[in-house]
């Protein structure tokens, strides 16, 4: 049996799949600098290799339509999670987090 902070892991590294794959779809437009369609590595599938399957220009834009359909429940569900684990941190810990963050939102600049 998984214990409860097991689970909070594992729901907090699924939650940051999600949400990192809708940012990289909401970054950019047609093409965005990625992949075919632009769609990132593997695609926005999430675990299905869309890229792989030579969607039609109809079916990449019935993805995009389902992404954005989405994005309000995971960008929800990803703030309540991110603030659930925020709570559990010390507040050097929090520091250290803000700064990771910022250094991997300089990056992707």
């Amino acid at each position: 049996m998984l214990r409860p902070i097991r689970i909070v892991m594992v729901i907090a590294a699924l939650v940051a799949l999600l949400a990192g794959g809708v940012a990289l779809y909401a970054q950019g437009g047609p093409g965005g600098g990625r992949g075919a369609g632009g769609f990132g590595p593997g695609g926005p599938g999430f675990g299905l290799p869309l890229r792989e399957l030579n969607l039609t220009e109809a079916q990449r834009e019935q993805v995009r339509g389902v992404m954005e359909q989405y994005r309000p429940q995971f960008q929800a569900l990803n703030d309540r999670l991110q603030g659930d684990l925020r709570a559990i941190l010390t507040p050097e810990q929090q520091q250290q987090a803000d700064k990771l963050r910022a250094d991997r939102e300089a990056k992707a600049k």
